[in-house]
């Protein structure tokens, strides 16, 4: 559970909306304007997972607010789960922080992103192309998508993936179709090349031994952006951080990265 008071909330996006909660913090009040944390989850994640209360909770306790939202197709926003690509996650993403305008109590010019995974292009391509986010926060950052199908799959089921539009993707006792737009998106948009147009500060917390994710594409991304990130290894750490303390650690350094910047009177 998160600290303070909650706004339960649908963002208009497509013909469709997104769910989303706002978490303002402890002691809140009517006639204040609060830095605000949007967070990004993972692929079939969603934002009532542990991991986003805890960063909710150690945000609201430091007097930031924290926005919660289910991507398309992901729990309570409708839509399929293999129909997200990133372009569309993008698009997901910016009409939450445009339905900002719509809290009075949001500091519109101290927003913060906090992201897992496959939200790590989405917040790239956000942060590019739009210039009102001031600090990154991020786990497990998913680099390369094609290259970790191609890996995983071969050329062979990529091509059969390209014919047919659909891969089904076997997740426990879960199938789930996905589109091959969700390829074919990533394949079109490098990175590497936006991580060039990211010149905010940025966290980023990786295991050496993701395996989900490789270690080795942060170290590369890390290359790029040079003093604009902060690059946490975690050695031998995994992809959800499930080692003793680990998850602590991210959460708690994550939430001081973001606090740094967003309750500072100088954004940069």
């Amino acid at each position: 559970m998160t600290s303070g008071q909650q706004v339960s909330f649908n963002v208009p996006v497509r013909d469709s909306y997104l769910a989303a909660i706002l978490d303002l913090p402890t002691s809140s009040a009517i006639d204040k304007e609060y830095p605000v944390v949007i967070t990004c989850h993972g692929f079939t994640s969603g934002k009532n997972g542990p991991s986003w209360l805890k960063i909710s909770d150690c945000l609201t306790k430091r007097g930031i607010a924290c926005v919660r939202f289910d991507f398309s197709g992901h729990y309570d926003s409708p839509g399929n789960v293999g129909d997200l690509t990133f372009a569309q996650g993008t698009e997901d993403l910016k009409a939450v922080v445009d339905h900002l305008d719509q809290f009075n109590q949001i500091d519109r010019t101290k927003i913060g992103l906090y992201g897992s995974s496959y939200a790590t292009p989405i917040t790239f391509r956000y942060i590019a192309e739009f210039n009102n986010v001031i600090v990154l926060a991020l786990k497990a950052p998913r680099i390369d998508l094609c290259k970790a199908y191609r890996d995983r799959l071969g050329e062979k089921a990529i091509q059969a993936w390209r014919d047919t539009g659909v891969h089904v993707r076997e997740k426990g006792d879960d199938s789930i179709k996905m589109s091959y737009e969700i390829y074919a998106d990533a394949e079109r948009h490098d990175i590497y090349e936006t991580a060039k147009h990211i010149d905010i500060p940025t966290y980023i917390a990786h295991g050496t031994a993701d395996q989900s994710c490789p270690f080795d594409q942060t170290e590369k991304l890390a290359d790029i952006m040079g003093d604009n990130l902060t690059l946490d290894v975690f050695e031998g750490g995994d992809h959800g951080f499930t080692r003793p303390g680990d998850h602590n650690k991210v959460t708690s350094r994550s939430a001081s990265f973001l606090a740094k910047y967003l309750l500072s009177d100088n954004n940069q």
